[in-house]
C-alpha cells in the first residue's frame, strides 16, 4: 500500500538527508516535506532532491504543520517525521 512520508522542518538543513534515506525505500510512497515560511535556505537545499514535494507552514505550529502536510498528501496512508530522523532502507516498507 502507498505511503506518504511527511517531514516537518523549520529551519534544519538535516532534512535533506532524512528525504535521502526515505528514496532508498523500495515501495511506493511519496514524500512531502512542511518547510515553515522562514525555510528559504532549506528550500534551496532541497531543489536537487528528486521526487520531494515542499508545502509551506506558518512558524510554530507543529499540529497545524502535520495537518498541512497530510492534506497535501496523495495516499491515506501517511506517516509523519521530523527533520532529523534518518531512515533505514526498509523503514517505509514496513509500516
Amino acid at each position: 500500500m502507498p505511503v506518504s512520508a511527511i517531514i516537518r522542518c523549520h529551519e534544519d538543513p538535516r532534512v535533506v538527508r532524512c528525504a535521502e534515506t526515505l528514496q532508498e525505500n523500495s515501495g511506493q510512497h511519496e514524500i512531502v516535506v512542511v518547510l515553515t515560511e522562514t525555510s528559504l535556505r532549506v528550500a534551496d537545499l532541497l531543489k536537487d532532491v528528486p521526487n520531494v514535494k515542499i508545502v509551506w507552514a506558518p512558524v510554530g505550529n507543529l499540529s497545524k504543520s502535520s495537518n498541512i502536510g497530510i492534506d497535501a498528501s496523495a495516499n491515506d496512508k501517511v506517516v509523519i517525521l521530523d527533520a532529523n530522523l534518518v531512515c533505514s532502507p526498509e523503514y517505509l516498507d514496513i509500516i
